[in-house]
């Protein structure tokens, strides 16, 4: 019981971080106004840790339509479908955009940079805007590497994660698994110890086996120490485990 209560309190430590006091814009005059009703609109009473606001249920049902969206796309699909992913991409990234602006009127640009959550909004909008550049850039016959505009489309999954801001059981999730690294660590270097071991014997064992063969070839087999170990590792993950072993 003392144990169980210790890990409560180092897990309280390590979850509780002191956060600045988010202030509404000062001053008078239509602009401060604006800003004010702005502040009002995207902040509500979310610092309260309460129930998220209408706004912000608004951009995660966003988030969610924009990876529903992308996962309306196949190999060999239409030329409609093409359209519409690209439309529907233009359609997101703008709402985004518009998010990240609203957010900047509002609390001003040194109180969003506070927040780790807006500076990853704000690095997936910037991402998302140069993806549409250079897809601009592609349909105006300028060269541009289809992998680096797939990687950037891909990166825009990353939204997901910002249900874990709403979400206190995915909170949590997080919070535990990163108390738990350092036991993770532990049974990886022992799943290292095994597999150098393994390794070793499988050298002195299994050295001279004929790499002409479909599972033992020049990729998999224990002629030296780096590619056994390659082997094992993906033994470990069951790619073509059955074959090598039999």
């Amino acid at each position: 019981d003392n144990q169980k209560e210790w890990t409560r309190t180092i897990t309280a430590i390590l979850t509780v971080k002191p956060e600045k006091a988010i202030r509404a814009p000062g001053g008078k005059g239509g602009w401060a106004s604006f800003r004010k009703r702005i502040f009002m609109l995207v902040q509500g009473d979310f610092d309260n840790k309460e129930l998220p606001v209408a706004f912000e249920k608004f951009v995660i049902t966003l988030v969610l339509l924009n990876v529903f969206s992308m996962s309306f796309t196949w190999y060999g699909q239409p030329a409609y479908m093409d359209s519409f992913a690209d439309a529907a991409d233009v359609v997101f990234t703008a709402a985004f955009t518009l998010e990240m602006l609203l957010k900047i009127t509002g609390l001003g640009l040194r109180q969003y940079l506070i927040s780790p959550w807006n500076r990853f909004d704000a690095t997936l909008v910037t991402g998302a805007l140069i993806a549409d550049a250079l897809q601009g850039l592609s349909s105006l016959g300028i060269n541009v590497d289809p992998a680096l505009l797939r990687m950037l489309r891909i990166f825009r999954i990353a939204r997901l994660l910002r249900l874990m801001r709403v979400s206190g059981g995915l909170n949590r999730l997080i919070t535990t698994m990163f108390v738990s690294i350092p036991a993770l660590a532990n049974v990886g270097m022992l799943l290292f110890l095994f597999m150098y071991i393994y390794a070793i014997l499988g050298i002195e064992l299994f050295h001279n086996l004929p790499l002409n063969g479909e599972f033992i070839n020049e990729d998999a087999n224990f002629a030296s120490f780096g590619t056994a170990m390659m082997t094992l590792f993906r033994c470990i993950t069951g790619e073509s485990y059955n074959g090598i072993m039999h």
